[in-house]
This record gives C-alpha cells, sequence and structure tokens, in this order.
C-alpha cells in the first residue's frame, strides 16, 4: 500500500527533491556572519583573533567560528562596558571613542559596528582602521541581518 501511495501521491518526486537538494548552509547562520567570520579567519594582519561584534552577530559567531574568540555571549558578556557601549538604547548616540577606548585597552583585534547608526567620535581615536564593509550597499531600513556592517581592526597589533 505505501508504495502505491507514493507513486500515486507523488511522493517520490518529493523524496527525490529532499536527497538530491545540496543545502548550502545547514545551520541557518546568517550570510553575513558567514562573511564576517571567513574574512577575519583568513586576514593574516593578527596573531590573536578577537572578536567584539556588535547584536545579534554576536548570538551567530560562535556557531559557525568557534576559533575566534568574542567577549560575548548568549548568557553574559566578559567586557560588560564594552557591550554597553556598542549596543544602544532606542535613540542615543553610540560614542565611538569610548567603545574604541575599550576596545583598546582590552585587545581585541576586531570590532563590528552597523554603518548607518547615531555614532559621535571615531574608531581611529584608539587605534582602530576601517578594514572591511559587509553587504556594501545594503538598504537603510534591512532587517539586522541585510544591514551594511564595518570590520574595524587595531592597528599596530600586526605580525612582527
Amino acid at each position: 500500500i505505501i508504495p502505491i501511495l507514493l507513486l500515486s501521491g507523488n511522493g517520490l518526486q518529493v523524496l527525490r527533491k529532499n536527497w538530491q537538494y545540496d543545502t548550502p548552509n545547514w545551520y541557518k547562520i546568517p550570510p553575513v556572519v558567514i562573511e564576517l567570520c571567513d574574512y577575519i579567519m583568513e586576514d593574516d594582519a593578527n596573531i590573536e583573533k578577537s572578536l567584539a561584534c556588535c547584536f545579534p552577530l554576536s548570538l551567530w559567531v560562535r556557531q559557525y567560528e568557534s576559533d575566534l574568540y568574542m567577549p560575548f555571549a548568549w548568557y553574559g558578556a566578559e567586557n560588560p562596558e564594552l557591550w554597553a557601549a556598542m549596543n544602544k538604547v532606542d535613540d542615543q548616540f553610540i560614542d565611538l571613542n569610548l567603545v574604541s577606548q575599550l576596545a583598546s585597552e582590552a585587545s581585541y583585534s576586531y570590532i563590528v559596528l552597523p554603518r548607518e547608526e547615531n555614532y559621535i567620535g571615531s574608531m581611529e581615536t584608539y587605534g582602530y582602521r576601517e578594514v572591511y564593509s559587509l553587504n556594501k550597499g545594503a538598504e537603510r531600513d534591512a532587517d539586522q541581518y541585510n544591514k551594511e556592517y564595518v570590520i574595524y581592526r587595531l592597528e599596530g597589533g600586526e605580525n612582527p
């Protein structure tokens, strides 16, 4: 009875499609996180791969690249001052001078922030330089995973 039902109900076509489909991202990790992690892991400018990443990207990084050290996790932050400085509440400004100061004191090699936010100050104040853009040219009102993000690298931490 089962083979007859499968044949008459077009069940084999559905099963064949599921068996032959090549899923590029089994864990459903946002593509921006994959691009972010791949860029940092391939960058040979820093020995230590450490990243302070804004929410919600920070939730996915560990699932894709476990070799990348992060001060933030699902259950809390190792550096709560930096977490608070990077993640704005309502319409407040993000002080990039404070973010770069806290990140450089902790020697985080990379910082990732959205391109379009309310910022004051500069990441260059404490030695960070923009090195890469993720989702370049994305719409301003895009959802969190389709926004344009900027990767900043701490200069002076290069390999000798």
